[in-house]
């Protein structure tokens, strides 16, 4: 009835109605405001007024679509020229940070002449979005183009230092990190140096952040002995940062990663990301799950890596930012290749590359360059590994952290090849010297013992390796070690002292369904004399998808299927379908059974 009414009146009518409806909310500002907005015939500065408010309510609540929209509306309807620019340039912020990159774009270019960029300053002094050349960069760097991104920072910084240092140094800050994601080691160095010189104070309130880029490009100059310091120093004051400081706390648990500190990192993000998701900032909640899948992935949770990564995937596409999809497609293609999934490990690398070509970002390509080599490493093919990663680290994945990780399958495809491996070596050595970490000392003696020509020394190393690994945490690392020990004892015909490695390698990599590794374990234990070895049963939670396994567990914790749905961004349809699937897998019939279920 109410269309019908509506499309019945005449406009002049309508006018009316929008106008008598508005004197009658003033107990609902934003209804009153689009009310004022849809009687006004003309520029109105009232109404515009009105739904700028309702615009920084909507910012308040994450709601930056309906910000935006209401900014778009107030710049129609100003008459001031330099108001409609500002209210331009602040729809064109909201939409840079939903990813609405085009419109973003179309807001920009409408407000480009109207609003110089003092009067930009001016309308937000604590933030950098509202300055051209930074919105340009972002909508740049969101749009495949990061390089002309980082130019438009560096520009930017110096046509601003002298009348304003903080903006600067928020534009080298952004310059840096820009710099870091397409492995530009001279950008990050140029950016850190020019952010140095700005001799910033500290009421620019730009100290973590600075210190954030200094250390990363000291990481590049100096090595990991003089950066990694910095860094937890970065990582500790993540724990002191209040909660709704979302971007700091991002920062913090990327630095985690930096030090190998995967647990801390985990923590960090998984605190920021569930009030991200309370808030409903999707964009930062799909960064925090690169962290997340990250963190699992060195923690040997693989089948949680796999569903936070896909989660990561869908996220990226509901918000309209394609370039994390690479790195999340990297990751997948990783944990693939640990498994011996060749096709879907061939799929995902080939989706990635694809991403890299059109972004430049590399952090994905270091994913899936490491993921080819291991899935060759983990079918034998020795020389191809070698090559792929000696390939990788003759381009700007040299400067990813990943390229401290891959270096021990370095090693071990070089040790078996009978070849050197002197440059791995270092590079792994001084990165784990740094980190004081128990897991990094054990993967380094084994590195050491794999190339170590006498056999007393070798297994002088291979013990310490195994005794650090006890306290180390690293189930993955463990198993590696544990298996190239015991081949190493086999060989030297120790096959009792081999067994015992041998079985607990095999037991790890059949919690983590790492089969090609599984089935290498399994031939050296037959190999050893081990006639007893049963088939491989790695249980039920591999048979369940990613997305059944989060399901499944909320459902084990007494979530509703509303609950999960919520959580999860599905319907409760799709939850009960999910769990459908996943009953029979787990051979249970009722929720209350989950809860004796072993999920980890």
């Amino acid at each position: 009835m109410r269309a019908a009414a509506f499309q019945l009146s005449t406009y002049d009518l309508r006018l009316e109605a929008h106008a008598v409806l508005a004197g009658l909310l003033a107990g609902d500002p934003d209804r009153r405001a689009w009310h004022l907005a849809s009687a006004a015939t003309g520029p109105d500065e009232t109404a515009a007024r009105a739904l700028e408010e309702t615009a920084h309510r909507a910012r308040e609540r994450c709601a930056n679509v309906s910000a935006c929209a209401a900014f778009e509306r107030a710049a129609e309807l100003s008459e001031d020229p330099e108001l409609k620019g500002r209210r331009l340039l602040a729809a064109a912020v909201d939409a840079t940070e939903e990813g609405q990159l085009h419109r973003a774009q179309r807001l920009l270019d409408a407000a480009t002449g109207l609003v110089p960029d003092a009067s930009a300053r001016a309308m937000l002094p604590a933030l950098l979005p509202t300055l051209l050349p930074t919105l340009r960069a972002r909508i740049a760097f969101g749009q495949g183009a990061p390089r002309l991104a980082h130019d438009l920072l560096l520009d930017g910084a110096a046509d601003v230092a002298a009348a304003d240092r903080a903006a600067a140094g928020l534009m080298l800050v952004e310059a840096a990190r820009n710099a870091q994601r397409l492995g530009d080691a001279d950008g990050i160095v140029a950016a850190a140096t020019r952010l140095r010189e700005l001799d910033l104070r500290p009421q620019d309130d730009l100290d973590l952040a600075r210190q954030a880029a200094l250390s990363t490009a000291l990481l590049l100059t100096d090595g990991p002995a003089a950066a990694l310091p910095v860094m937890r120093e970065l990582v500790a004051g993540g724990s002191r940062i209040i909660p709704d400081m979302h971007s700091r706390r991002i920062n913090a648990a990327y630095f985690a990663l930096q030090t190998g500190d995967f647990s801390t990192a985990w923590e960090i993000a998984r605190a920021a990301a569930g009030e991200c998701r309370t808030a409903g900032e999707i964009s930062k909640l799909a960064v925090l799950h690169i962290t997340l899948a990250t963190s699992e992935i060195f923690l040997g949770r693989f089948t949680d890596a796999t569903a936070t990564a896909s989660e990561g995937l869908r996220l990226t596409a509901g918000t309209g930012r394609p370039n994390r999809a690479g790195c999340m497609q990297g990751m997948l293609a990783w944990i693939a290749a640990a498994r011996g999934d060749t096709d879907r490990c061939a799929e995902l690398a080939a989706a990635s590359l694809e991403r890299y070509d059109a972004n430049g970002i590399v952090n994905g390509l270091a994913w899936t360059r490491w993921a080819q080599a291991l899935l060759d490493l983990g079918q034998g093919r020795l020389a191809e590994a070698l090559d792929r990663l000696d390939a990788a680290m003759a381009g700007p994945v040299r400067n990813q952290f990943q390229a401290v990780h891959f270096a021990p399958d370095q090693i071990e495809a070089a040790s078996r090849l009978g070849l050197p491996a002197d440059e791995p070596l270092r590079r792994y050595e001084a990165w784990a010297q740094a980190s004081g970490l128990a897991w990094a000392q054990a993967v380094l003696h084994r590195c050491r013992a794999q190339l170590e020509p006498d056999s007393e020394r070798a297994d002088e190393l291979f013990r310490a390796a195994v005794r650090l690994h006890a306290v180390g945490g690293r189930p993955w690392e463990s198993a590696r070690t544990a298996l190239v020990y015991g081949e190493r004892l086999r060989r030297e015909r120790s096959k009792q002292a081999a067994r015992v490695q041998l079985r607990a390698a095999l037991e790890t990599f059949e919690r983590l369904d790492a089969r090609p590794w599984a089935e290498r374990a399994r031939g050296e234990l037959r190999a050893a004399g081990d006639t007893s070895l049963a088939s491989s049963d790695t249980g039920s939670l591999p048979a369940l998808s990613p997305q059944e396994l989060q399901i499944v567990r909320l459902a084990a914790a007494g979530r509703t299927n509303k609950e999960i749905g919520a959580q999860l961004f599905l319907s409760p349809k799709t939850v009960s379908y999910h769990l459908y699937r996943a009953f029979p897998k787990l051979n249970v019939t009722s929720r209350a059974q989950l809860a004796g279920l072993d999920l980890v």
